[in-house]
């Protein structure tokens, strides 16, 4: 992590300036809450009515109210805007829906062992009798691994275009902001590379491909110099490509706490810096014109090698981490050319504000919130502890200060990363005593050589790559060695909001430190208070809620009735490279408060109904699952997972069963013989008062007929489609027995099967009025309080 000189020497406690902290709060208020709220244009003007109070001229205006209303408007509309695209009537985002023929350079290639990821600079747009010039970016998803695509080849396709999408649940990664940030408005996919038609190179290459080409170059460099296991590791460390590393890796790197030496970030501006300014300053120094028109060469040269860690900033793909410690060093060194004396927490500020200003939505990128937030207790806390190391010796001082920045870092950054990746481990506090010298200080350096003599002596360049690759991986070994004998090394800690404020609340002590002042009292309470926010059980709601999460063509409805909560499926996508259970399941879950669940239910054994119970059942804690299969039946994972968590089997037998607290809940099992799997669905029926919900499964005309023969209620106010509406099903019958007042199934947008078939729709809009559907209503949830039924839909992070 790159920060100003002598922000670690152990001087007086920093402090941030007042008016630079109000007005970046104020401002990331404002993007924080901009997501609640739809894109208008009293958005993009709420600025002006606070800007213009500021401009004229009053007797006494409350200028701090006025700024802080200011600052808050900005950024909430300033994020608007940056996620909009643009609305020129030639940008491909225009075109989306439409079948079209598409022509453009490959910007950047991320290449999959069994996928592959293009993004083409749009150039022409072809449409039956007429083809348009047109601009903008559209991601390819190729369903195959592509080896011969290079950033600059000009490509033909055919394809659908749409805008990029969500599940639309709880918890869920925002993909479409994401790609929004990097400029794409529009993504495709296809079956294989054989549907991209090559066409000749075009003389006219802009920047941004040139640059990509070359890390391109140093990809393919990189990929035939190392082994394929170093390689992925080399290629993040050196040029940020992370796309070589699946979930194994991934989950190693977070369990070791090094996942941030594997990015480029602020230790690699601060490497790079310390390479090149021993050379820069031999050089100036040895020229007596260059003195005499450049002054002291230690108050320009950070100005003069911005460029060079400018071009390793894009080169490195322009993380958010290696964002600020660029702006870092060019606000360090501004202020040094100027003679100011410089506040490094001043500097973190004023870089913050810079990257939002430009890039507002980055607040909620990960990486945004750990490099700021660690480089900020890095700052804020170790000088104190290393002025009372000054005396050490070195060869224990060194140490010291390594264990210190890094046990600060970690403990700051804990509730960010178990909000976002679910880990809690403390391995990182021992891995990082020989891991940051290893890699940062003896494998990057030999990295960056290898880059800078790849073009020249591609022979020699191999060697200190290998050797860095080979260091990598003996570091990464002894990690693991360490891994195994300490605690805490596990992964999946799903946190729930009221868990994650107690957290946050007791960051915040650590960063302020109240104890040092005369607020002992409030810092009780407030340990007081994280702690039981932390512990507290939660509030039991005698309500019923049914949550039917959006997991596209597949099935995962969330039971909860008097404080427990049942797991109805947990959906799957099984030709796609997505755990819908750790992606989208888990984190829907600790959204909505669930800590335990007492029941997990599998309906039948296909993958769109078990795969995402395969993480459920593996990280969460678990009474009993129930299904009407036997051990040895189940899926091999879930039998598997079953065992190793020693969770309870309940397996049911042919008929109705009833259960659940007060006997409010009945399991209904048909002949588990039949030869259609669908038929064998579990159906499940639950009672709250005036109220009642039926779920069917994937059932179809025979399985419906057991049921309704054979039920012993004669109404369901809430019934979800069976099998995703389709046709095989005796609706008619369903409906016309039950008499529901609402009705919704679930099912994926945009499915190739086109469910829910048109009758289906047809036969529930004329018993109710409205079908919901997963699909274009997002995550549904009904709640009931025994007198009817309230329908809400997830959108723009709440339910509305």
């Amino acid at each position: 992590m790159a920060t100003a000189p002598g922000a670690l020497s152990g001087g007086p406690r920093q402090r941030f300036r007042p008016a630079l902290t109000v007005c970046l709060l104020a401002y990331g208020a404002g993007i924080l809450c901009a997501p609640y709220f739809p894109f208008s244009l009293y958005l993009v003007f709420a600025p002006l009515p606070a800007a213009f109070s500021l401009i004229i001229p009053a007797p006494r205006p409350p200028k701090g109210l006025l700024l802080i209303f200011f600052f808050s408007a900005l950024g909430l509309s300033l994020y608007h805007l940056s996620l909009q695209p643009p609305r020129h009537p030639s940008h491909v985002s225009h075109f989306t829906g439409q079948e079209v023929g598409l022509q453009g350079q490959i910007a950047a290639v991320f290449p999959g062992a069994d996928r592959t990821t293009v993004d083409l600079a749009a150039e022409q747009l072809f449409l039956p009798g007429r083809h348009l010039g047109i601009f903008g970016k559209v991601r390819i998803y190729v369903r195959q691994a592509a080896d011969n695509l290079t950033p600059g080849d000009r490509l033909r396709i055919r394809c659908r275009l749409r805008p990029p999408s969500r599940f639309g649940t709880p918890g869920e990664f925002d993909h479409p902001r994401h790609l929004a940030r990097m400029g794409i408005h529009a993504v495709t996919s296809l079956p294989s590379h054989s549907h991209l038609a090559p066409l000749p190179a075009s003389h006219r290459v802009p920047l941004s491909i040139r640059i990509e080409k070359i890390r391109h170059f140093l990809r393919e460099f990189i990929n035939a110099a190392v082994p394929p296991d170093q390689a992925s590791y080399l290629r993040a460390i050196l040029i940020g490509d992370r796309s070589g590393f699946g979930r194994e890796e991934t989950e190693r790197l977070s369990r070791l706490g090094v996942a941030h030496l594997f990015s480029v970030s602020g230790l690699h501006m601060g490497i790079l810096f310390a390479v090149l300014y021993p050379p820069a300053l031999f050089l100036i120094r040895r020229s007596e014109t260059l003195l005499l028109r450049l002054g002291p060469p230690r108050r320009l040269l950070p100005l003069l090698l911005a460029p060079f860690l400018g071009f390793y900033l894009l080169l490195a793909g322009g993380g958010l981490p290696a964002q600020r410690a660029f702006w870092m060093i060019l606000l360090g060194g501004a202020l040094l050319f100027l003679y100011r004396h410089g506040n490094s927490l001043a500097v973190l500020a004023t870089a913050a504000f810079g990257v939002l200003l430009g890039d507002p939505p980055a607040l909620f990128s990960p990486s945004f919130q750990l490099s700021f937030v660690a480089v900020f207790a890095i700052l804020l806390l170790t000088p104190p502890w290393l002025a009372k190391t000054a005396a050490w010796p070195g060869f224990v001082r060194y140490p010291m200060t390594l264990f210190l920045v890094t046990f600060w870092a970690t403990s700051a950054t804990f509730p960010l990363v178990l909000s976002h990746f679910h880990v809690a481990s403390a391995t990182g506090l021992v891995t990082n005593l020989f891991a940051v010298p290893v890699v940062a200080g003896i494998a990057l350096p030999a990295a960056m050589t290898a880059a800078a003599l790849s073009p020249f002596l591609p022979a020699a360049a191999a060697i200190p790559l290998q050797i860095s690759g080979r260091l990598i991986e003996e570091t990464l070994a002894l990690g693991d060695a360490f891994a195994r004998i300490l605690p805490g090394t596990d992964r999946g800690f799903y946190t729930t909001p009221v868990q994650n404020l107690g957290i946050y609340l007791l960051l915040v002590l650590l960063l302020w430190q109240p104890w040092k002042r005369q607020r002992r009292k409030m810092a009780v309470a407030f340990t007081l208070l994280g702690i039981c926010l932390l512990f507290l059980p939660p509030l039991k709601d005698d309500a019923l809620t049914v949550t039917a999460l959006s997991v596209g063509q597949g099935d995962a409805i969330l039971v909860s009735i008097q404080g427990k909560h049942y797991l109805i499926d947990g959906g799957g996508l099984p030709a796609a490279n997505l755990d819908i259970g750790e992606r989208i399941v888990a984190p829907a879950l600790a959204r909505l408060g669930v800590r335990r669940l007492e029941a997990v239910v599998l309906t039948h054994a296909h993958p769109d109904h078990y795969l995402g119970l395969i993480h459920i059942l593996g990280h969460f804690p678990v009474a009993e699952f129930w299904s009407a299969m036997e051990a040895e039946e189940l899926p091999v994972p879930i039998r598997e997972v079953l065992r190793r968590r020693e969770i309870p089997m309940a397996v049911w037998p042919r008929g109705w069963h009833q259960t659940g607290p007060p006997s409010a809940i009945r399991i209904f099992v048909p002949d588990q013989q039949s030869s259609n799997i669908n038929n064998r669905s579990l159906g499940f029926y639950c009672r709250y008062g005036q109220d009642s919900l039926l779920l069917t499964g994937d059932l179809e005309a025979d399985g419906l007929r057991q049921l309704l023969e054979t039920a012993p209620f004669n109404r369901a106010t809430l019934v979800k489609l069976p099998h995703h509406g389709s046709f095989s099903s005796r609706l008619d019958a369903l409906l016309a027995t039950m008499n529901p007042e609402l009705i919704f199934v679930s099912v994926g947008r945009n499915n190739p099967h086109g469910l829910p078939h048109r009758q289906a729709v047809a036969a529930a809009t004329k018993r109710v009025g409205h079908l919901f559907r997963t699909d274009q209503d997002n995550t549904l949830r009904f709640h009931s309080e025994g007198m009817g039924w309230r329908a809400l839909r997830w959108q723009r992070g709440l339910f509305r």
